[in-house]
């Protein structure tokens, strides 16, 4: 039955994803480590952007993100293990990292859960607006 062959590449599809989501964790980890040793000249870059473009094939704002993703996740645990098992991707991450203090972080991973990433950003944006009124 084609039911049959739709749920079976559905349920390949999010596995797929899932792996794609826990690379990215990976990623964001080791690209942080790079970064804060320094190891990119090691190997012959200026800067880990060069090293980034180069060998990863990531654009600079891409990395950027994922640096800074990388080195907020042990401040952040209940983010790491959201990344890590793959339920979250990079640009939730990105948002959530923007905002989200040790206190707050699991309420805006289970958020992140729950609503779509247009959506995650502009309540991100909303909060930030509200701590810069409340300075």
């Amino acid at each position: 039955m084609r039911i049959d062959e739709a749920s079976a590449l559905h349920e390949r599809l999010l596995a797929t994803r899932r792996g794609h989501r826990q690379a990215e964790h990976r990623l964001a980890t080791l690209l942080a480590e790079m970064t804060d040793r320094r190891l990119y000249a090691e190997l012959g870059y200026a800067t880990v952007f060069d090293y980034a473009d180069r060998v990863l094939d990531l654009p600079a704002r891409q990395a950027r993100d994922f640096i800074r993703i990388g080195r907020h996740l042990s401040e952040l645990p209940e983010l790491a293990a959201a990344l890590a098992a793959g339920d979250l991707g990079w640009t939730k991450a990105r948002e959530i990292v923007s905002v989200a203090t040790p206190e707050t972080a699991a309420a805006w991973v289970a958020r992140a859960l729950s609503v779509p990433s247009r959506v995650l950003i502009a309540w991100g944006l909303a909060a930030v607006g509200w701590a810069n009124r409340q300075v």
